[in-house]
């Protein structure tokens, strides 16, 4: 609109440069040479130079005003076909594509989050709950009317026994003082190692009686442009009770069906039983490679057609490491596509835990590594459209297993 104005106005200063106004040119339409005046042909040649130079400055100014305008025309034409273009093809359709991208990652980071704050819980309830087991059994060996192996008066009745008879020996080796004076200050002398003293102190800094945990980055806020979209702080209750969830987000999902929970190196042929197929799922895991090898080594394999390759159902999903690396190799069937798939460019790390994402959803598949993504592709308008029950395979029968550890493996219908 400002660009159309500007054209209208430009155009007017060249219409209102049109104009030339002209004062009348007095000339006599009679005179008489005789007279000797030459009808005034000089003054009139004066004047009407005069008035063919305001002619050609006017056009000048006209032609330039004209340039200016024809320009300022073709300008808002231009823009206005392209905010029309623009508005054709939906201006806001980029925006979405990043605050869409955007979100995926938040949410990813926030079960990222979750699953790292619901792994410290369930570690620190294993904990408390040894740690219960610990003091029982500490409060068993200090009894003191025991008569068994576990009995600690006897082991120190045992140990100031040996120590008499160790200082009296000595003595009789270097010809030292044998009275039994002597040799009872000897032996006390000589303490009781309170083995329970630094066991106290290791307890001491299991804390199982804390009421709450703060973390950084769990509470993800979204706003309705990617760029709202930040994290913060939480403080979140903590119960070591045998009968309740370590925190409250580590509720179970009805969707979710965790396959494997503590980590375990990988054999060839594992099977962790059935899952409930989907058409959109999301699969996670946390993997440790401990070395390389050759060949496909295969990490983890859902089928629900009970072969490995390469028709629908066969791959939903299936993950290796290419031969001689850590760099995953990930496979999801599709419809006219059974061994199609994302590979992201990272290795993982030899010795470190990485929790990797698989999640085919909206017509993609998406890999993420710690909450981010490292690997998207846009083939899956078609997704297979599964049936029944699918087996998971940790690792697969048809190749070698990973050189590595797999833990918190759980199928998500989305």
């Amino acid at each position: 609109e400002q660009q159309r104005a500007a054209a209208v106005d430009a155009c007017a200063a060249r219409d209102a440069a049109a104009d030339i106004e002209l004062s009348a040119l007095c000339i006599e339409t009679k005179c008489n040479l005789a007279d000797g005046n030459s009808c005034g042909v000089n003054a009139y040649k004066t004047i009407m130079d005069g008035v063919a130079a305001t002619v050609a400055e006017k056009e000048r100014v006209y032609n330039q005003k004209s340039v200016v305008c024809s320009k300022a025309q073709d300008d808002a034409a231009t823009t206005c076909a392209a905010a029309e273009q623009y508005s054709e093809t939906d201006s806001c359709a980029s925006k979405r594509e990043v605050l869409g991208s955007k979100t995926s990652t938040c949410d990813h980071s926030s079960e990222s989050a979750s699953v790292a704050i619901c792994s410290f819980g369930g570690d620190l309830k294993s904990k408390c709950a040894d740690l219960s087991e610990v003091n029982e059994l500490v409060a068993e060996i200090k009894g003191s009317s025991r008569e068994d192996s576990l009995s600690e008066p006897d082991r120190q009745a045992e140990w100031a026994a040996v120590q008499r008879l160790t200082c009296l020996l000595e003595a009789l080796r270097d010809d030292g003082d044998l009275s039994t004076e002597a040799t009872a200050a000897c032996a006390d002398a000589r303490k009781y190692p309170e083995t329970f003293d630094y066991m106290a102190e290791a307890i001491a800094a299991i804390n199982c009686d804390q009421q709450s945990f703060s973390f950084s980055g769990y509470s993800w806020i979204m706003g309705s442009t990617a760029d709202q979209c930040s994290r913060s702080a939480a403080t979140l209750p903590f119960s070591s009770g045998a009968d309740q969830q370590a925190f409250p987000v580590c509720g179970e999902n009805p969707n979710t069906q965790l396959l494997l929970g503590e980590g375990s190196e990988l054999v060839k042929g594992t099977s962790l039983g059935e899952v409930q197929a989907s058409q959109n799922y999301e699969v996670s895991f946390v993997v440790t490679p401990h070395q390389t090898r050759t060949g496909w080594a295969n990490l983890i394999h859902f089928t629900q057609s009970g072969k490995n390759c390469c028709d629908e159902g066969d791959r939903m999903p299936a993950a290796w490491f290419f031969t001689d690396t850590t760099r995953l190799h990930i496979r999801s069937g599709r419809k006219d596509g059974g061994n199609d798939g994302c590979d992201p460019t990272e290795q993982l790390p030899l010795g470190k835990a990485t929790k990797v994402d698989i999640r085919v959803a909206e017509g993609k598949m998406q890999v993420f590594y710690a909450g981010s993504k490292v690997c998207e592709t846009s083939t899956y308008g078609s997704p297979t459209v599964p049936a029944g029950t699918m087996v998971a395979y940790a690792a697969d029968p048809w190749h070698y297993a990973a050189l590595a550890t797999v833990s918190h493996l759980s199928y998500t219908r989305l």
